[in-house]
């Protein structure tokens, strides 16, 4: 039996050395990739993490949805926040509350365009009331899925809807202002031309009879003649009266000469006066406004008893006047029936909103509400000016 030659076991070595190499090299490669995929895979988790606080803490809603049924897969604790739940399986029918149109609306700009930019929806809640919405949302490339943000806008519409509602009130007030203008200026008119123009004809008659008595001159007559002349004084006395009355409601006086303290006693005295109900007039500090301010808090004060004399059946006013060093107010109290939040709130009260917008263009404010479940209480606050 021959023993194998020497090169035989060469081969045999160098093949079993290579063998061991290359299992070697196949070990060393496996470990080295399972170290790549490992770093690789804790890359994708770090990176998944940061996405999800991104995601979970982003002030803004945000929301994955299936497409074409926007059903909601995932959203965040803002979404939820906002949406007024506590688990996203809540939230899963979010799209569904929209109208068909909507929601159609909604498909056909995503599959045309790819992505809806701030599309604002109306969403009832389960408590039957409605919150307003923003969406911004893209198609996933895969067109399976959409992503997007929903921001809550509820506030800035309930803004928008008092500033029309305002816009409203301002528009009717001018119309309102513009017809009262109107109405003043014919009362007026019709008020000169027919008494102060009867007592002016009365006057150039008297006058007449007066110039032909004279004339004729005898001892009976001029009798006569001097009760002629009561009735011509009484006649102009009235003519007087009158005049002072129209100037008083074109401007009154007492505001200009005297200041708003007495201004506002005066007219006091005359509301009483008129309507029978006692009203009593208090100030505390120096009544130091200017003329333009004192106009309005006067008019201001003219329709609250204004007020008073149509809608409260009082039977007392308080009136209170007070001075700070940073601002003047003025209350005007009264014991009758007392106006209602609906009443003191309702646009149609033009007499309350006219009173407002004064106070306002002063820089103040003007409150009305019921006092303690009786009586109404108007309460007017002006900063001074420096």
């Amino acid at each position: 039996m021959h023993s194998p030659a020497p090169e035989y076991w060469w081969a045999i070595g160098i093949g079993t050395i290579g063998l061991v190499l290359l299992t070697v090299a196949f070990l060393v490669t496996l470990v080295l990739s399972q170290k790549r995929l490992r770093k690789q895979l804790d890359v994708t988790l770090q990176s998944e993490e940061k996405y999800r606080n991104l995601f979970e803490n982003s002030l803004v809603g945000m929301f994955r949805c299936s497409f074409p049924d926007f059903r909601i897969l995932d959203c965040n604790r803002t979404l939820l926040a906002i949406l007024d739940k506590d688990d996203p399986s809540e939230v899963g029918d979010l799209f569904a509350k929209l109208s068909a149109d909507r929601k159609n609306a909604l498909r056909d700009t995503l599959m045309r365009t790819g992505h809806v930019e701030n599309e604002e929806f109306e969403v009832p809640k389960d408590d039957g009331t409605v919150f307003w919405i923003s969406v911004t949302c893209r198609l996933h490339g895969s067109d399976s899925y959409a992503e997007g943000v929903v921001l809550d806008i509820t506030e800035r519409k309930q803004a928008e809807e008092r500033v029309q509602h305002f816009h409203a009130q301002l528009r009717t007030l001018s119309a309102r202002l513009e017809s009262v203008r109107e109405e003043e200026r014919v009362r007026l008119a019709r008020q000169v031309h027919d008494d102060l123009g009867q007592i002016l004809t009365a006057v150039k008659i008297h006058l007449t009879i007066l110039m032909e008595s004279t004339a004729k001159g005898s001892g009976r007559q001029k009798s006569g003649l001097v009760k002629k002349f009561d009735d011509l004084i009484a006649v102009i006395d009235n003519a007087i009266e009158l005049v002072k009355n129209i100037s008083y409601e074109l401007r009154p006086l007492t505001l200009d000469d005297l200041g708003l303290k007495e201004a506002v006693e005066w007219e006091a005295r005359q509301f009483g006066r008129k309507t029978g109900i006692l009203c009593r007039v208090r100030s505390q500090g120096d009544v130091a406004l200017e003329r333009d301010q004192a106009t309005a808090v006067f008019r201001i004060f003219q329709e609250a008893l204004t007020n008073v004399a149509r809608h409260s059946a009082a039977n007392t006013v308080e009136v209170d006047l007070a001075a700070t060093e940073s601002c003047f107010r003025l209350r005007v109290v009264d014991d009758g029936r007392g106006i209602t939040e609906h009443q003191a709130n309702d646009w149609r009260s033009l007499g309350i909103l006219g009173m407002r917008e004064r106070a306002i263009l002063l820089g103040g404010e003007v409150k009305v509400f019921q006092n303690n479940g009786r009586g109404t209480v108007v309460d007017l606050t002006v900063p001074f000016r420096h």
